[in-house]
């Protein structure tokens, strides 16, 4: 049995809450310390889902 595992990661979407205090104080609150967080919107998200899930050389891969 073929599979291919997709997940999905952080939101861009997830950020807009955090504009008002951003603007206000300047600063990005985020958990990450100096970390960087790769995000993609949903839409994005949901393009290379239908790519995955109606074309061929994704099987057994995450």
């Amino acid at each position: 049995m073929s599979f291919t595992i997709l997940r999905n990661g952080w939101y861009s979407e997830n950020y807009g809450r955090d504009i008002p205090t951003v603007r206000e104080t300047g600063v990005p609150l985020s958990s990450t310390g100096d970390g960087v967080v790769a995000s993609a919107s949903r839409r994005d998200l949901t393009e290379a889902i239908a790519v995955v899930v109606t074309t061929e050389g994704h099987e057994d891969k995450t």
